[in-house]
């Protein structure tokens, strides 16, 4: 059976206005599906994932990957950036504007 995880809305920070922000964090072996009423023009937040499948429908305006194992990434396009910090093992397909990865170890990156 396949598991659908729901996106979190990210909280507003006293430094940094993340209203228009949609965070997934903590999840373990789940298909997660964040549709495009969710994210367009938004930042999303992808954080500590471990063995998901991951699939952004629509046009975020950034998206942070943090601390990612054994995963499956599709996001595009993305109307900035896609900023990449510990992943490990995954395979991520992107499609943006500009991509910084710090951090990245057998990892497959399939980029238009």
């Amino acid at each position: 059976p396949k598991s659908v995880a729901a996106a979190e809305p990210v909280k507003e920070s006293s430094e940094i206005n993340l209203e228009t922000g949609v965070s997934v964090r903590n999840k373990v072996n789940e298909t997660i599906e964040l549709a495009s009423t969710e994210v367009n023009s938004a930042d999303v937040n992808l954080v500590n994932l471990e063995n998901c499948r991951v699939y952004v429908i629509g046009s975020p305006s950034t998206i942070h990957i943090t601390q990612v194992r054994n995963c499956r990434i599709m996001a595009g396009p993305v109307s900035s950036s896609v900023f990449i910090e510990g992943c490990k093992d995954s395979t991520l397909v992107l499609s943006s504007q500009q991509l910084r990865i710090h951090d990245a170890v057998s990892t497959d990156f399939l980029i238009h």
